[in-house]
């Protein structure tokens, strides 16, 4: 491990200040506000069933680099990630196919032979409502069934979006058409009898309290810059505040049932021009983060893993020519990873700080502050100079050290750098090392001390984010 030790007063020598500072005081204790507990699969994905064999493995074969990538954050939490498999592929048209080989949205057994290829991975899996075809459906979840096991089934979902389905089932289907239906395929799941007493449908149960309400969350449906659609927290939270109708009304009426973001993206047409670079890694950052926050409550955050998609966290299998990779998502996704920690401690989360560009949150393990992360959302791009800065001026609780370990999210060219530059805590994970990490690729790591006062000046540069760790 690379560190330097760097007390605060020659710190501020050492970069060019910002003309921006902030004073941020944090309570010892979680504050009653926090959120919590948080989910250690906070950070998850989202599947298209068509793509789930070349993700996950054809048949008995696992995909190594795509497993080593799993794992990798697995270890980082030790919560078992979440896997929503599912979209238009698993419903509208899809079949149980009883014979080989696979043909177009028809899904033999050695399809459903994937699910069983990485043993530390929960799954919501979509079982198709059209065709309207109940008998098919429920082989289709038999076999599913059959690879998944009942430890890592988490819930069953009926069809696709509603709204999708209503345009794709013709004959005048409206919302109570589509009510009637799930209804009966839900009592033909049940009726089964495989499903555990802790397995949900992706529904609301009023009877038994029981299910999951999900919702799609891609930031823009348009090209945007990148400052003022993912590199803005204003922007962030006003999108993310458009959920919060749905939120509410399920903490008054539903408590016990989760909220999740199951299919998340920076954009939902094509490839942006911000996506792939350092600053859409900061924007998965801090929307998941605020996504956390008691204002919000989301429970989970499920990243779209889509081999075209310019927003996925990664490529696990050769498309248009191109070779498997890891995108910048991935690289948020272990940064939130190592906010959230790891062990069995109750973990909390609070929001510190937020304004249009620089945000502060605080986690919280079992009561007592643990870290802070700091975002720098202000965007900064090699070749353009001086690099703006921002004081993040720490008044440090007393009854922890003064002494904090900082570990550093960047890429030295900015928010327009590719994921070739970009590391955590010095670290990467790449096709080359299929997947596992790669450590020491940068000196990511260092001290500051705070002064007489315990009063800690952090100075983030633009386009950064750091995690701040506290001792007793």
């Amino acid at each position: 491990m690379f560190f330097k030790i760097i007390p605060a007063a020659i710190l501020a020598t050492l970069v060019r200040l910002s003309t921006q500072d902030v004073d941020i005081t944090v309570a010892h204790d979680v504050p009653v506000n926090a959120h919590g507990p948080i989910d250690r699969a906070f950070t998850s994905w989202s599947l298209e069933t068509d793509e789930a064999n070349s993700t996950l493995g054809i048949g008995n074969t696992p995909n190594v680099f795509n497993e080593n990538l799993i794992s990798s954050l697995l270890a980082v939490t030790g919560g078992r990630p979440w896997i929503r498999v599912g979209g238009t592929s698993g419903d509208i048209g899809a079949r149980f196919k009883p014979d080989e080989p696979a043909t177009y949205r028809h899904y033999p057994p050695s399809f459903f032979k994937s699910f069983n290829n990485i043993k530390d991975v929960d799954y919501m899996f979509q079982i198709p409502m059209t065709p309207n075809n109940i008998t098919d459906s429920v082989l289709f979840f038999r076999e599913a069934y059959k690879n998944i096991g009942p430890d890592r089934l988490w819930g069953v979902e009926l069809g696709n979006e509603e709204n999708v389905w209503i345009v794709f089932s013709g004959g005048g289907a409206d919302h109570q058409t589509y009510v009637n239906r799930f209804l009966r395929f839900e009592q033909a799941i049940i009726d089964t009898g495989l499903l555990q007493n802790n397995t949900a449908f992706q529904a609301i149960d009023s009877q038994n309290d029981r299910g999951a309400s999900d919702n799609i969350a891609y930031q823009t449906s348009t090209s945007q810059t990148l400052q003022s659609q993912l590199m803005n927290h204003t922007a962030i939270k006003v999108k993310m505040l458009t959920y919060r109708p749905a939120i509410q009304y399920m903490k008054q009426n539903y408590p016990k049932i989760a909220f999740y973001l199951d299919e998340v993206g920076n954009g939902q047409l094509g490839d942006f021009s911000f996506q792939q670079n350092f600053g859409e890694a900061l924007w998965a950052v801090d929307m998941q983060l605020y996504a956390m926050v008691q204002i919000q409550d989301v429970s989970k955050v499920s990243f779209l893993l889509r081999a075209e998609s310019g927003n996925s966290p990664w490529t696990a299998w050769p498309v248009g020519g191109a070779t498997p990779n890891v995108k910048p998502t991935y690289y948020a996704q272990q940064f939130v990873a190592s906010f959230i920690g790891g062990g069995s401690a109750v973990v909390k989360v609070s929001l510190i700080y937020e304004s249009e560009f620089y945000t502060a949150y605080g986690a919280y393990e079992n009561g007592k502050l643990k870290r802070i992360a700091v975002i720098n959302l202000q965007g900064w791009n090699i070749g353009t100079s001086p690099r703006p800065s921002f004081n993040f001026k720490l008044h440090i609780p007393v009854g922890l050290t003064s002494n904090l370990y900082i570990q550093r999210f960047q890429s030295p060219n900015g928010a327009r750098g590719l994921v070739s530059d970009i590391t955590w805590r010095g670290c990467q994970w790449t096709y080359a090392s299929l997947g596992k990490v790669v450590t020491g690729v940068r000196n990511d790591a260092f001290y500051v001390l705070g002064n007489a006062d315990r009063v800690a000046t952090i100075n983030l540069p633009a386009s950064q984010a750091y995690i701040v760790n506290f001792y007793d």
